[in-house]
């Protein structure tokens, strides 16, 4: 006779009866062992999750101290370059400035120097020209050259000899 068809319910516990290797009164306790076995499985697999985000938690809060950390210190030394540049900066305007200020005070000084020397030729000169208009008042205008490497002076020759040879001069201009 041909069989009736078992349901779902009822082959599915005859398989579980197959894979077990017996029938009968073992069957729910496999299937209790099977519970337990997936709530063991869920309980752990929830702690490992439950753990696993906790060293996760605990790896982030110590990523983040120590990137705020490296940020810190990167920081510290940036601070401190941009110091040293400056003080750096600073010394190369400051002697800039020095030798510009040094520059200014030699000017000053050769052009101080130099209008004094101006001013005491000018007064020698004026000297000498009141001495030469003194002269010529008193009729010594003469005009002197050189002669073969020796100083000559001008004579009227058409001028009367006087006592111990002295000559008249021609005046000068």
């Amino acid at each position: 006779m041909p069989e009736k068809p078992r349901p779902a319910s009822a082959s599915k516990t005859q398989k579980e009866a197959e894979i077990s290797g017996s029938k009968g009164p073992s069957t729910p306790k496999i299937l209790t062992l099977a519970q337990t076995f997936e709530q063991n499985s869920k309980q752990q697999a929830s702690d490992t999750r439950k753990a696993v985000s906790a060293e996760f938690k605990k790896l982030r809060a110590h990523i983040s101290e120590e990137l705020r950390s490296s940020e810190q210190s990167s920081s510290a030394a940036i601070h401190a370059q941009n110091q040293r540049l400056r003080a750096l900066a600073l010394k190369g305007w400051l002697w800039m400035a020095l030798s510009i200020a040094l520059v200014l005070v030699a000017s000053y000084g050769a052009l101080w120097y130099t209008q004094d020397r101006v001013r005491q030729n000018l007064a020698d000169i004026e000297a000498l020209e009141r001495q030469v208009r003194a002269l010529k008042l008193q009729g010594g205008s003469v005009n002197l050259s050189w002669c073969d490497k020796k100083l000559c002076v001008q004579i009227d020759e058409k001028a009367p000899k006087y006592q111990e040879g002295y000559r008249i001069v021609t005046e000068g201009p």
